[in-house]
């Protein structure tokens, strides 16, 4: 294709289904005219754009015809799950097959490496022109180069496509790479002081990502390397640059593996624009020590950006203890119910260069870091190897829990990563009903939605409407989804939350301060990197009688920047969202001030955040709380906490 838009549909005319979409120059590949297509045609629908600097713009193809047959598969591809493999590895294998027959069937597959077969899966039955993937893991022991192949049993088609191959270099165990193809951040074994590297795939040396560094003025941040064992004479190699318009500075240091003291090697010579190859000596780190990379601002230019790629060592090798494991993300229910029984996982890794057999540790469920749980049986784990840990555990009472998970294995020789990240676990008391709000999983970015991570303010208004809701009953707890784009956590975002009912039917109109409404929450929210839940126990729980519900919410200019973030929402054809981000005259937005609200620009959304509302009958335990604005109201009972109940 000549720089232009190209579109391919499945029949005679553009009124058919559409194939696919390419621009540019990228070429569509094998495109085959779908089984429900009797004529067996392809349109093509090609746009020059008018400001090509080709001559002749226009695209070209070879087309064939053929009788499709009943059993007939073609496997497409095959890649692995991470670019750079070392010895002891476990990559997944992943080949991609498509059904080009006339019947549906199921096939055996073959993953094979350097001639021997190391795993057979069957895939699932796939239909007539659907594409699927089919899974192996592989574990290369013996580094070197290999052709990995994915092949299917010979079928009754003419074309050569029943198996796939491609090359994979195999790295020694201990040697030090990096080119930053994942996307977790920092890679595995790296660490940072700060955070303002993260991952970047928009612009790699080679492969899909790189590391990226945006710093404010005055600050820095250090990327810090795993341990490394570095001899004198050794190099480090890699490859950087900063921008014209917001340079950065690079310095690489070497911090001392017993003291934790950094010294300088070199200020390293950016260039603009483009990538450099650098090739430095660092002999003056021989021994068990760590490398850093500092990125910072240049005075010159305030902001400072650098890139950075394709880390490796040249006689460096990776330092790797004997006895080493790892425990990684807590996951599981935040919200279970008490005396029921919860599943719970947690991720462990041998980083060490041993095997390690399951008698030798344990794993446990700690509530704060002092009591235990429930204590888990270990499992044998070979240098490399991953295991999923999941473990079944009943809550006795309702109330917060604090829990992590945690290695006990006598012989770990760095006990400072047998800890899992924490998880607060909301149990619930038994009879509550959880009710389930929204079915899109969009994830938005939450500039217009009601819990934000930017530093501007945030005044925000979501109808629910009462059929969605349910039966009135008292809600105690709500919970949203999020996705946190940072490699870091995000602590204490402010948030103030008010519940109403109102005979509004869209949030078309304009935004109501929140004199008249039930303040339910006033505090902060934490977010963890990746896609969870966040539950917000009720500070003041909400006497629901079965209107439309209005959650507002409210958060207060924060001077920091607390990272990106997107709350999962639905789609509809309504208003369900007025909102207002910013600040009124430079200062932030007052919620309880209609003339403050009145002269703001408000926004509107056709869609509203996904929540879980959590709701439990408190009649004949305490009377119904009445609370405006946080303030107690006639000689009730109130201030009902999610702990009193």
């Amino acid at each position: 294709i000549g720089w232009s838009d190209f579109w391919i549909y499945d029949g005679e005319n553009t009124d058919a289904p559409q194939l696919g979409y390419w621009e540019d120059d990228i070429s569509p590949g094998t495109i085959t005219a779908g089984y429900q297509n009797t004529t067996g045609a392809l349109t093509v629908k090609f746009e020059a754009q008018g400001w090509t600097p080709f001559e002749k713009p226009g695209w070209a193809a070879n087309i064939s015809c053929h009788v499709p047959v009943e059993d007939d598969f073609e496997v497409m591809n095959l890649e692995l799950s991470y670019a750079a493999v070392f010895e002891n590895d476990y990559p997944v294998a992943i080949a991609t097959l498509k059904n080009i027959g006339t019947t549906i069937l199921q096939k055996d597959v073959v993953f094979s490496a350097n001639g021997v077969d190391f795993a057979t899966v069957t895939s699932a039955m796939v239909g007539q022109s659907d594409t699927i993937t089919v899974e192996a893991i592989w574990n290369p022991t013996i580094e070197g180069d290999y052709v990995l192949t994915a092949t299917v049993p010979e079928d009754q088609g003419s074309d050569d496509n029943n198996s796939f191959s491609m090359m994979q270099h195999v790295y020694p165990f201990d040697h030090f790479y990096e080119g930053f193809e994942l996307e977790q951040f920092p890679p595995d074994g790296w660490s940072q002081s700060g955070n303002a590297w993260t991952h970047g795939n928009n612009t790699p040396a080679i492969g899909e990502g790189h590391a990226y560094l945006w710093v404010d003025y005055g600050l820095f941040d250090t990327l810090y390397t795993p341990k490394l064992h570095i001899e004198a004479g050794d190099k480090l190699s890699f490859y950087a640059y900063s921008s014209a318009w917001w340079p950065g500075e690079l310095d690489l240091c070497w911090i001392d593996g017993e003291t934790g003291v950094a010294t300088l090697i070199e200020n390293v010579p950016l260039p603009f624009m483009a990538y450099q190859y650098f090739e430095i000596d660092v002999s003056d780190a021989a021994g068990d020590n760590y490398l850093g990379f500092v990125g910072k601002y240049n005075p010159l230019g305030g902001q400072g950006e650098v890139k950075l790629d394709e880390v490796e060592g040249i006689g460096i090798e990776r330092f790797f203890y004997e006895d080493d494991l790892k425990a990684y993300v807590l996951g599981g229910s935040i919200t279970p119910v008490e005396e029921v029984a919860t599943t719970l996982e947690v991720k462990i890794k041998n980083i060490g260069s041993t095997f390690t057999p399951g008698s030798d540790y344990t794993v446990k469920l700690m509530q704060d870091s002092n009591t235990e749980l429930m204590s888990y049986p270990g499992q044998d784990i070979n240098p490399k190897e991953v295991l999923d840990i999941t473990m079944d555990y009943t809550f006795p009472t309702a109330g917060l829990y604090h829990c992590t998970v945690e290695i006990d294995f006598a012989n770990d020789q760095d006990v400072s990563n047998n800890i899992s990240t924490p998880l607060d676990i909301y149990v619930q008391q038994d009879g509550t009903v959880q009710v389930p709000i929204g079915t899109g999983w969009d994830y938005e970015s939450n500039w217009t939605h009601p819990i934000i991570t930017q530093p501007t303010g945030m005044y925000s208004q979501t109808l629910y409407v009462a059929e969605n809701v349910g039966d009135p009953n008292t809600i105690t707890g709500i919970l949203y989804y999020y996705k946190l784009n940072e490699n870091y956590p995000v602590s204490d975002i402010p948030l103030t939350m008010w519940m109403s009912e109102t005979e509004e039917t869209s949030m078309a109109g304009p935004l109501e301060a929140a004199n008249d409404y039930y303040k339910v929450f006033e505090g902060t929210v934490d977010y963890q990197p990746g896609i969870h839940e966040v539950y917000i126990p009720l500070d003041f729980v909400y006497n629901y009688q079965g209107g439309n519900l209005l959650v507002t919410t409210y958060k207060d200019y924060t001077a920091n920047w607390l990272g990106s973030s997107n709350i999962a929402v639905s789609q509809v054809a309504d208003t369900m969202v007025r909102y207002y981000n910013g600040y009124e005259n430079g200062e932030p937005i007052d919620p309880y001030n209609q003339q403050s609200l009145d002269s703001v620009f408000q926004q509107h959304k056709t869609e509203f955040a996904n929540v879980k509302l959590f709701k439990f009958n408190l009649e004949g335990q305490y009377c119904t709380p009445q609370t405006l604005n946080g303030t107690m109201a006639g000689d009730y009972v109130n201030g009902v906490t999610f702990n009193e109940i």
